[in-house]
C-alpha cells in the first residue's frame, strides 16, 4: 500500500475514523482518489494529491482545502464537505457524493452551473475573496495566456525525449498551431490597443473552481454537484466561461455557448460589469490552442499515443468549426 495512503489511514484511525473498506476510484501512485467506508458504513472520498515540485510549485491540497472551507462558510450543498486534511503529506478526507459524471448539457444543467458560480460569488461575501490565491493559470491579461502558450510550445520543441511521435508532434505544433497562435495573438494585440473592456479586469475578479467541465460535475436526481478544486482561486469570468465551452471532454455547441453567456450575464448583472463578455471572445481562440497543448502533455515524457495525438487534432478542428 502507498506509504502516504497508509499514513492517512493511520491518522484517520487516531481521529476515530476506522477504515473498513477501500477501493481506488481514479489516479496513479502520486495522486489518487479512494472510496472508503468506516466501521459505521459512512462513505468518504480520500484524496491523495500530487505534491509540489517537478515544475509545479502549487500546493493542490492546500488550494482545495481553502476552497472547501470557503464554500462551507457559504453553506453550499453542491460541493463536498471537508472532514479532515493533512497539508504537509498532501491528503484530504471529503464527504462522498453519490452520482454519475455529467454526460450531456441541457438548459437545466446550464442554469445549475451558472447558479453555482453565482453562489460562490455572493455580493455580500466579496470581502472573503482575498483569502484565496489566484487560480492556476488565471486570466489576468492576454499576456498571461500568451506566456502560458509560449512556454508550452517551447517545452515541446526543446525538452521532449526521443520517441516515435516526437517529430510528428513538433512538426504539427510548428506548422499548424504556432502560426495559428501568432496570427490570433497579433490580431488581439491590435484590438486591445483600441478597446477599453480590459481596463477593469483587476477589479472584476471572481472566485472560480477553475478546472471545470463535465468531468468534474456529478449528477444525482436532476441535481448537479461540483468536485475537484485543486486549481481554484481568483480569476476572470471570461476564463470560467471559456473553460466550460472549450473543455475537450465536451465542447459546447453554439446554442449551449450562447445560453451559458446569457445566464452568466443574468446572474452577475448586479455584481460585475459585463465587459467580461468581450474579453471572453478575445481569449476564446487562445484558450482553445492552450487546450491543444495541454492534450499534448504526455509528449513531455514520451508517452503520447497515436490515439491521443489524433484526438487532439480532432479537437483542434472541432474548435475551428465552433468559430465559423
Amino acid at each position: 500500500m502507498n506509504s502516504r495512503l497508509s499514513q492517512a489511514i493511520h491518522k484517520l484511525a487516531r481521529k476515530g475514523i476506522e477504515v473498513s473498506s477501500i477501493s481506488k476510484v481514479e489516479g496513479g501512485i502520486n495522486s489518487a482518489v479512494y472510496h472508503i467506508r468506516d466501521k459505521n458504513d459512512t462513505e468518504y472520498a480520500l484524496k491523495l494529491y500530487q505534491l509540489p515540485g517537478n515544475g509545479d510549485a502549487r500546493n493542490r491540497c492546500l488550494t482545495e482545502v481553502n476552497f472547501l472551507k470557503y464554500t462551507k462558510s457559504l453553506n453550499l450543498e453542491t460541493t463536498p464537505i471537508l472532514h479532515s486534511s493533512d497539508i504537509q503529506n498532501g491528503w484530504s478526507l471529503l464527504s462522498w457524493i453519490k452520482g454519475e459524471r455529467l454526460n450531456k448539457i441541457n438548459d437545466q444543467s446550464l442554469m445549475q452551473i451558472t447558479s453555482f458560480i453565482s453562489d460562490i460569488n455572493k455580493t455580500n461575501l466579496f470581502q472573503k475573496k482575498p483569502r484565496l490565491q489566484f487560480a492556476s493559470e488565471s486570466c489576468r491579461s492576454t499576456h498571461s495566456i500568451s506566456q502560458s502558450i509560449n512556454r508550452r510550445i517551447m517545452y515541446i520543441q526543446n525538452n521532449c525525449p526521443s520517441y516515435s511521435l516526437k517529430e510528428d508532434v513538433i512538426e504539427w505544433v510548428e506548422q499548424i498551431l504556432q502560426p495559428d497562435y501568432e496570427q490570433i495573438n497579433c490580431k488581439l494585440i491590435k484590438r486591445i490597443k483600441n478597446l477599453s473592456h480590459w481596463n477593469d479586469i483587476h477589479t472584476n475578479q471572481i472566485v472560480s473552481p477553475s478546472d471545470v467541465g463535465i468531468h468534474n460535475t456529478l449528477a444525482n436526481n436532476h441535481c448537479l454537484y461540483f468536485i475537484d478544486f485543486e486549481y481554484a482561486g481568483l480569476d476572470d469570468l471570461s476564463k470560467f466561461a471559456a473553460d466550460w465551452v472549450l473543455q475537450p471532454k465536451y465542447i459546447f455547441n453554439k446554442n449551449e455557448e450562447s445560453k451559458l453567456i446569457q445566464y452568466l450575464c443574468k446572474y452577475f448583472y448586479s455584481k460585475i460589469r459585463d465587459s467580461w463578455v468581450e474579453r471572453y471572445y478575445d481569449i476564446k481562440p487562445l484558450i482553445a490552442l492552450k487546450w491543444c497543448l495541454i492534450m499534448l502533455n504526455s509528449a513531455r515524457n514520451g508517452t503520447l499515443t497515436q490515439k491521443q495525438f489524433n484526438m487532439m487534432k480532432s479537437y483542434y478542428q472541432a474548435t475551428k468549426r465552433l468559430d465559423n
